[in-house]
């Protein structure tokens, strides 16, 4: 039985722009730690890439790396209504243990819970088959002034932040 790989990385890197971070630009970093495709495409799953807190028909993951097969999941009420492939309650996720090649979740963990955020890493082990991709803002002075740049950005826009 092959192991997981569990990849954890900051998304700091990424942009100095917030409302570019918003999109394409926060998946490039995560997609340089995709495994090869034909090893990926060995284990004839349905799709190739769980995009965790992504977008429908994987938005900005076709742009990156277009011969995957994505698709995105989120919760029924995920504040700011994106569109997802797959809706789910937050519990359990709707796959099989070790279906899914790959799963990602860029910049999702700091809007979970920390109470439920051992439940979502595990439920995303249990249906991982070769790689999880973990990124997101880890604490830093850099990453406290770019969210704070991110903030005023929003708020500029007329979007809503939550707390998180």
């Amino acid at each position: 039985m092959t192991e997981t790989d569990v990849i954890f990385q900051t998304t700091t890197r990424l942009t100095e722009d917030p409302v570019r971070g918003f999109g394409k630009a926060r998946y490039e970093a995560a997609v340089e730690y995709l495994p090869n495709l034909h090893k990926v495409k060995e284990f004839a799953a349905a799709i190739d890439l769980l995009d965790v807190g992504g977008f429908k028909n994987g938005e900005h993951l076709r742009q990156l790396i277009p011969a995957w097969r994505c698709q995105s999941i989120n919760l029924s009420h995920e504040f700011h209504g994106k569109l997802s492939d797959v809706i789910y309650d937050g519990s359990r996720l709707p796959f099989v243990d070790k279906s899914i090649p790959v799963i990602i979740a860029v910049d999702v963990f700091e809007h979970v819970p920390q109470e439920l955020r051992p439940q979502l890493m595990s439920e995303m082990y249990r249906v991982c088959k070769l790689r999880m991709i973990v990124s997101g803002p880890f604490f830093s002075h850099h990453n406290v002034k770019f969210e704070k740049k991110v903030l005023t950005e929003m708020i500029r826009l007329g979007l809503h932040p939550k707390e998180s």
